[in-house]
């Protein structure tokens, strides 16, 4: 890979992350009104609420505490929560091993089954004597795109959690003393989130196959006496892999930073719960935090996106430049 593309795009990874950081820190400031009365009265002594703006970091100037915010996407330190009086950095710590967990499990099902079953309905769809299949593949993709995860959700918990009683709802083991337990919890989340997203990669992958398949060196393929499945794999994989890795970004992202409404249906202790339960107690340095973190994970990943296109498709790097 050229250097100077990867240095360019760090470069340009680190400038966005820098203005999301203010372009955040400022609207928060200018939103109207004042923690510290708002949580002590208007009769509270001078003495009480000068202690608690010391606490908050209140009593700093606008600069510094600009500064000591750009800082804190480095050492993790965001203040003290205006709720709950502790560290906003602590707070976030023990959510986040709920959401990544039960992130990384639903992407996990989402590339395990969009990917095998995506060529293999790309490779029906390819055949045109296979209209009615494909029909019934796209009326099926369409209506798993549709439902909503928290409907699904919904479902599931009704379904297997409480009838069948495959799993307790809102019962998550200790990380700690069994982690196997702590993911297995995660699993009926983690299927509501991935269910409408390996609909949505399917019918991508299905489609980029069926209009690769088309092609005149899949054609040229085909004259060498070459297998369908022969030039799927060793031809059109490699095609449809560079042209879904965008839609595989869009993904990442909803997984790792859209998992609110879930986490409230199966009652689990993540970063959408914590998101929730702080705008309703207006308590912003938590939620210019959790704003960071969605920033960072979508920063990341089209950070991760363009360096994986310049190692599949070199000719992304020379467009760059």
């Amino acid at each position: 890979m050229n250097f100077k593309f990867l240095v360019k795009k760090i470069i340009t990874s680190l400038v966005t992350l820098f203005l999301l950081a203010t372009v955040t820190f400022f609207i928060f400031e200018i939103i109207p009104g004042n923690v510290v009365l708002t949580k002590l009265g208007t009769e509270a002594t001078k003495e009480s609420i000068e202690a608690m703006e010391k606490l908050y970091g209140l009593d700093k100037s606008l600069a510094d505490r600009y500064i000591q915010f750009i800082l804190g996407l480095f050492t993790g330190d965001f203040g003290i929560s205006y709720s709950t009086n502790l560290p906003v950095s602590s707070m976030i710590n023990n959510c986040l091993p709920v959401t990544i967990n039960l992130a990384i499990i639903s992407l996990v099902l989402v590339v395990v089954v969009s990917v095998p079953l995506g060529l293999f309905f790309g490779l029906i769809s390819s055949k045109k004597k296979n209209a009615k299949k494909v029909f019934a593949i796209d009326v099926t993709n369409q209506t798993f795109m549709s439902i909503p995860p928290f409907v699904i959700g919904i479902v599931i918990s009704l379904f297997f959690g409480l009838t069948l009683k495959w799993f307790v709802p809102g019962y998550v083991a200790d990380i700690n003393t069994d982690f196997t337990g702590f993911l297995w919890c995660l699993v009926p989340a983690a299927v509501s989130v991935a269910i409408p997203k390996i609909a949505m990669m399917i019918r991508f992958i299905r489609t980029s196959v069926a209009d690769e398949m088309e092609k005149n060196y899949v054609r040229l393929a085909r004259s060498k006496g070459m297998s369908e499945v022969r030039v799927l794999f060793l031809h059109v994989l490699k095609n449809v892999l560079i042209t879904n890795v965008t839609a595989l970004s869009v993904v990442v992202v909803e997984i790792f930073a859209g998992s609110v409404v879930i986490e409230q249906v199966f009652s689990l202790n993540g970063m959408g719960r914590l998101l929730i339960a702080s705008i309703s107690g207006r308590d912003y340095k938590v939620v210019s935090a959790i704003v960071m973190y969605v920033g960072i994970v979508v920063i990341l990943t089209n950070l991760l996106v363009d360096i994986l296109y310049a190692i599949v498709d070199k000719r992304t790097v020379s467009a760059d430049e």
